[in-house]
């Protein structure tokens, strides 16, 4: 076989196709194409979308450097915000899991490029919007603590991960206006002070909020919220109990009979006893119903030659008991 004569066949092959495919007006497919059937303004659309997406992966990677955080993160925010609304201009539908994929997308990016297990993406648009909705009310928002604003501001951020905007909720702004003031000034709130502003903040808007309740339904949902406890913690007790037996019989350290006598003297230490269905039949706190329960229990169980035994027996010590008390009563 002649192997230069076929690659050059080959390749004619292949020149002849190509040049054919020009003379329709039909352009080949970019290599490494994953949309190869998209038409050339999709094409520009797709690579117009993959450029700022490594825009943005590079400020990433930049923004990663610690100086000046808030401003970077916000910034690195912004950009996040930019390509999600491009994406979204380009979708028919779009719904919050779409703007999670997107960031989700870009976390896997430089992920390949940065040695890091933490990239909040999502986050750092809420930042962003945070920090721009801040501004007109303290345009020296920016001098605040990048890790203050993630931890102990944001949830103060209304964001719509739909129509991908964000707002100050409207029972925070006031404390927002004034707390930021605060700590961008001379004398800033320690962490401590910080987290009791938030806590007595979150019980204000919470009693704002039940005062506007009807009365009998913040008591039923009171009563609802206590018996919701009582449930969690009875739950929680149980399945220690449960952890706690399961425990000790997978590993051999006790047996049925262990668990009965163990949960028995429990329950006499707190004047309590296991019920007739767990420990049978009780002879000395037994009724009369309990003494015709046991007789169709064995009969139904087909224990006939039993019964009859306990008939006789029965029978006899009855005899037996009686003649004593006539005996006792003439004497």
């Amino acid at each position: 076989m002649n192997v230069a004569h076929d690659t050059a066949t080959d390749n004619s092959a292949h020149v002849a196709e190509e040049q054919a495919r020009e003379a329709q007006g039909t352009p080949a497919a970019p290599a490494g194409n994953a949309f190869p059937d998209a038409t050339e303004a999709e094409q520009k659309q797709i690579a117009d979308y993959k450029a700022t997406e490594s825009e943005v992966v590079d400020l990433a990677v930049a923004t990663l450097d610690p100086k000046d955080m808030l401003k970077k993160y916000a910034r690195l925010g912004k950009a996040v915000l930019s390509l999600a609304a491009r994406r979204k201009a380009s979708f028919k539908a779009w719904a919050k899991e779409d703007f999670a994929k997107v960031c989700d997308d870009l976390a896997t990016l430089v992920k390949m490029r940065v040695a890091i297990k933490e990239v909040e993406m999502d986050k750092y648009v809420r930042i962003h919007l945070w920090v721009e909705a801040v501004k007109p009310l303290v345009p020296a928002v920016e001098k605040l603590s990048y890790f203050q604003v993630k931890n102990k501001f944001l949830p103060t951020l209304a964001f719509d991960p739909v129509e991908l905007t964000g707002e100050i909720r409207k029972e925070w702004l006031t404390w927002v206006r004034a707390t930021v003031e605060r700590q961008v000034g001379d004398e800033p709130l320690s962490i401590k002070e910080l987290d009791q502003s938030i806590a007595d903040q979150k019980k204000a808007v919470e009693d704002a909020r039940n005062a506007r309740k009807d009365p009998e339904k913040l008591l039923e949902q009171e009563r609802k919220a206590v018996e919701a406890k009582a449930k969690k913690e009875r739950r929680d007790a149980q399945q220690g109990i449960v952890d706690a037996i399961d425990g000790a019989v997978t590993n051999g350290h006790a047996d049925t009979s262990d668990v009965l006598q163990i949960v028995e003297q429990v329950l006499k230490a707190n004047n309590l006893s296991l019920p007739a269905k767990v420990v049978g039949f009780d002879p000395i706190n037994c009724t009369v119903a309990d003494c015709k329960m046991l007789a169709q229990a064995m009969i139904g169980a087909g224990k006939l030659a039993e019964a009859k035994v306990l008939r006789d027996t029965l029978d006899a010590m009855i005899k037996i008991a009686e003649h004593a008390m006539l005996n006792r009563a003439a004497s």
